[in-house]
């Protein structure tokens, strides 16, 4: 008799052979994320039907815009005809098609579960609603001008300005911010500048950068991260300042009760992980051996595929190895 935990591992092995098959003449994820993109394009019949948060879509094309924050994407067309484009790990389909084979492929490479469950479409008929229009009527294609009533941790209570109508706005992940970026050009990317402008010896400029979009908005968890790392080598007294306001910001989204995974592989997690991880660096630097050992093992629980690697440094923080010691190794 064939074990379930068999089967299972059976299936993992047929998506290994292939990604290597796909993906294991090159090197780069830059390389791997294309070559993953050309495979659905010569291999998947397009438009394929799947779902996206439990609503059906037609998956016209899949694309990678050379974004490796951003991953491979899927242009999807709703049954009201509007498309939008969303993380290609976020499609659901069929399971028994060969396009749900290749996007479990891909879930695999990014170290999720290949196989989400797949969900049922609705029976309950509802109103198709506009691409820019909220299930409340508003047409978000323009501004809108509210006053607000009350404020709570994650929601507002607003008025719609000439009229007696009162709305809920709620709070998604608070840690997606980014100000500063053109939504028409998927290159524009205000951290990617403040790197390249580092790397080209520009410091001033890139910190400039990261500075303004802190100033724009304090939920840029991403800017707080990055002007950690620019001190983090010869400054960590002031590096530890930028990776603690981060992590605070993203706790106040999360909330005390939260006991959850934030996987890597979903890209809108990695700068509260950054945060966490820069943070837990600088109190193991300084001396602080307790607090560094909360943040890590906290940062195991909320990631277990440990992408950042804190399985390798727990031991010696737990053993409290001074960290010039493990660096001298």
């Amino acid at each position: 008799m064939v074990t379930r935990d068999r089967k299972e591992g059976e299936k993992l092995e047929a998506l290994d052979r292939m990604i290597a098959e796909i993906a294991g003449d090159v090197d780069s994820d830059d390389e791997q994320l294309r070559a993953f993109r050309q495979a659905f394009e010569d291999r998947i019949a397009m438009p394929a039907r799947g779902y996206v948060i439990g609503e059906p879509v037609l998956m016209v094309a899949v694309d990678y815009d050379g974004n490796k924050r951003r991953g491979l994407t899927a242009r999807c067309r709703r049954t009201d005809g509007a498309e939008y484009v969303v993380a290609l790990c976020d499609v659901v389909l069929p399971r028994a098609s060969e396009g749900a084979r290749y996007v479990a492929a891909y879930r695999r490479w990014l170290n999720v579960e290949p196989y989400p469950a797949e969900p049922q479409r609705s029976a309950r008929p509802g109103r198709q609603i506009k691409a820019t229009e909220t299930e409340d009527g508003i047409d978000l294609g323009k501004p809108v001008e509210v006053a607000v009533l009350a404020v709570k941790e994650k929601s507002a209570r607003c008025r719609l300005l000439g009229s007696d109508r009162v709305i809920t706005l709620r709070a998604g992940s608070l840690w997606e911010v980014l100000p500063g970026a053109d939504p028409d050009d998927p290159f524009d990317d205000p951290i990617i500048r403040a790197n390249d402008l580092r790397g080209a010896g520009n410091r001033r400029e890139a910190v400039k950068i990261l500075m303004e979009l802190c100033q724009a908005d304090l939920r840029c968890l991403d800017a707080h991260s990055h002007l950690g790392h620019f001190v983090f080598d010869h400054f960590p007294q002031e590096a530890i300042r930028h990776y603690e306001v981060g992590v605070r910001i993203g706790e106040l989204s999360l909330g005390n009760a939260f006991n959850g995974v934030l996987s890597w592989s979903l890209i809108d997690n990695r700068p509260f992980l950054r945060c966490m991880h820069g943070y837990g660096l600088c109190l193991w630097r300084l001396g602080h051996f307790d607090e560094a050992e909360r943040v890590f093992e906290r940062m195991l629980w909320l990631n277990p595929s440990d992408n950042q690697g804190v399985r390798f440094l727990i031991d010696d923080v737990k053993a409290r190895t001074p960290w010039e010691d493990r660096e001298n190794e």
